[in-house]
């Protein structure tokens, strides 16, 4: 990373991140998986003692193997509810923070037979707002679906 204090304060640090628990940084979302990524932390400011308040970040991010909580994709495409837990294979997407907002955008989860992008945004004080559109694909029958999350990043919820 580097520091400078000439007309004004400035930090910018690059990380990559390799084998993080996510069920430490999102236990109401993620139950089981490995997380990988990596980003670009920043900050700008007049003085040092409003530095923090200036940080912002960027990155991306790639879950491998993991167990979502809080919706069964499988069970949304066959309309019957929302379920509690979906197995997938990877959920990767990047991620953006500045002013207590963190962003998800270009979210790619795979499954097997089953893909779903969408975004995602938890505002300062916590409540959560988002897409998620689900495709499938067997026998040459294709199904979707659009999931709304809401709720907050304590308590997700999804609904049709």
């Amino acid at each position: 990373g580097n520091l400078s204090w000439e007309n004004g304060w400035r930090v910018a640090v690059t990380f990559k991140a390799k084998g993080l628990d996510p069920t430490k940084i999102a236990p109401a979302w993620i139950a089981e998986g490995g997380l990988n990524g990596g980003g670009v932390v920043a900050a700008q400011a007049a003085s040092h003692e409003t530095l923090l308040s200036s940080v912002r970040g960027n990155g991306n991010f790639n879950i491998g193997r993991g167990l979502l909580v809080g919706a069964d994709f499988d069970k949304a495409l066959q309309n019957r509810g929302v379920g509690d837990r979906f197995r997938f294979e990877s959920l990767s997407g990047d991620v953006s923070a500045d002013s207590g907002r963190i962003e998800l955008l270009d979210l790619k989860l795979a499954a097997p037979g089953l893909t779903a992008t969408g975004a995602l945004t938890i505002e300062p004080g916590g409540s959560a707002s988002g897409r998620v559109v689900i495709d499938a694909k067997s026998a040459g029958v294709r199904r979707t679906t659009n999931l709304q999350v809401g709720g907050s990043h304590e308590a997700p919820q999804y609904q049709r």
